[in-house]
């Protein structure tokens, strides 16, 4: 059991990496990475090869925000703003896996209960998403005419710094919090490539207009299962 667990650890560390003052690097998995550490203005950058085009929405005009993160900047969600993914951006391409990795703050004085992480989904057909429900952080992957759902056993915390990781393999969803295993459920069948752009950061679609309340520091997107994730 010991060696199980060193084993794990020593398997955290090398996949969850990054370089010195960011959250992530790119590597070979990556396929969509965004560390939000730009000087300012509203060009979000993707560091990953697709260089996927982001705009920010905000019905209001308001400008997006920039505070200090955890590492470098964070870009701040008020619950009205989201990024989008232009309509020509590129897919994402994905095979049998993908993990999605976050470092999120929630703010407890305006948060509500459903708030959106990141989705890249068509509703019961393919792709994912990732939320906080409720204090717990929610992950979904989509299949043809259902949603696989895995919900975090512990509650996020609030107003600090938390990093969220999901995995899928095509068979197993796994959960991860602050570089520990939350938990997993065997879900046979989910669809992990969608066949449309339809990508959000800091919501989700919904009729309560699902927006995220808080801080985003960093996402990635990976095309393999990462972390503790593949030790599991």
């Amino acid at each position: 059991m010991k060696t199980a667990l060193t084993a794990i650890i020593l398997l955290l560390a090398g996949t969850w990496t990054s370089r010195a003052g960011t959250a992530f690097s790119r590597d070979e998995h990556t396929v969509a990475l965004w560390n939000f550490d730009e000087a300012a203005g509203d060009r979000i950058t993707d560091e990953g090869p697709l260089h996927i085009p982001m705009r920010l929405h905000h019905p209001d005009g308001e400008p997006v925000s920039r505070v200090a993160g955890r590492f470098g900047s964070a870009l701040c969600f008020t619950g009205h703003n989201r990024l989008l993914a232009r309509p020509d951006a590129p897919v994402i391409l994905l095979e049998n896996a993908v993990t999605v990795e976050a470092w999120i703050k929630i703010d407890a004085d305006t948060m509500t209960p459903r708030m959106g992480v990141i989705q890249n989904m068509v509703w019961k057909e393919s792709g994912y998403r990732l939320e906080i429900v409720n204090d717990r952080a929610v992950w979904m992957v989509e299949a043809p005419g259902q949603e696989l759902a895995l919900a975090s056993s512990a509650p996020v915390p609030l107003d600090e710094w938390v990093f969220l990781a999901a995995s899928y393999d095509g068979v197993t969803m796994r959960l991860f919090m602050n570089r520990k295993f939350d938990g997993e459920k065997s879900a046979p069948g989910g669809v992990v490539s969608p066949n449309t752009p339809k990508l959000l950061i800091g919501y989700s679609d919904g009729k309560e207009e699902p927006y995220f309340h808080g801080w985003i520091d960093a996402i990635r997107i990976s095309n393999s299962v990462r972390g503790g994730a593949a030790s599991r």
